[in-house]
Parts: C-alpha cells; sequence; structure tokens
C-alpha cells in the first residue's frame, strides 16, 4: 500500500513539475518576442497594429524555431530554418512599410556582419 501511495504521489509531482516546465518555456518565448519586438519598434518606429502583429509573428517565430532544433538530420533541419525564415520574412514584409522593411534588412545585414567578425575573432584564439 506504501508503494502504491508513494507511486501516487510521485506521479502527482512529475506531472506538475512536468505543467510548470513547460509553463516556464512559454513564459521564456513570451518574453523573448516581447523584447525583439520592443527593439524592433524603436529602430523602426512600428505603429501600435505593427507592433502587435510583429509580436504575434515573433512569437510564432521563436515557437517554431524552437521546434526546428529538435530535428537530429542536419540537412533537414536546416532545410526547415531557412523556410521558417522565408516565411518570417514574407510575412514582415507585409507588414511593414517599404521604408521599415528596407531599414530592417540593413539593420540584419548589419548585425550578421557583426557575428561573423565576431565568429572569425573566436576561430583565430
Amino acid at each position: 500500500m506504501r508503494t502504491v501511495t508513494f507511486l501516487a504521489i510521485a506521479l502527482v509531482i512529475s506531472i506538475s513539475t512536468f505543467a510548470q516546465n513547460n509553463g516556464d518555456k512559454e513564459a521564456k518565448i513570451q518574453k523573448r518576442a516581447e523584447v525583439l519586438t520592443q527593439k524592433m519598434d524603436s529602430a523602426l518606429n512600428l505603429s501600435d497594429d505593427q507592433e502587435s502583429k510583429v509580436l504575434e509573428l515573433n512569437t510564432k517565430r521563436i515557437t517554431s524555431l524552437a521546434e526546428a532544433r529538435k530535428i537530429e538530420d542536419e540537412t533537414a533541419k536546416k532545410t526547415e530554418v531557412r523556410a521558417q525564415m522565408k516565411q518570417y520574412n514574407d510575412a514582415l514584409k507585409g507588414i511593414l512599410s517599404e521604408d521599415q522593411h528596407k531599414k530592417f534588412v540593413e539593420i540584419r545585414k548589419a548585425l550578421m556582419e557583426e557575428a561573423k567578425q565576431q565568429n572569425r575573432k573566436g576561430k583565430k584564439k
């Protein structure tokens, strides 16, 4: 009887821990999406409507990229991430004005170049 009670308690604890961890992941995703959207808002001067659409898009993107990272086959993973990025960029282009999109592309290119430089410095050490 003690064993059954112990197992029942362990099961309840593990289920509540799983639910809490899942909630933590969702909260982290939401926080990352909010921070990214705030940065985009300050750089691109988004309207309230654009900001809400971009927040929703960023949340979906972060969630889907997290799922894509679970793919074990590297080729399939790269293909999926590229497809998701294309979808994101197409959707973002539909939300932003032409000038905002140009500025976004410029900022993204600068950040990618900076990341490449950082990566090169790290490899030389």
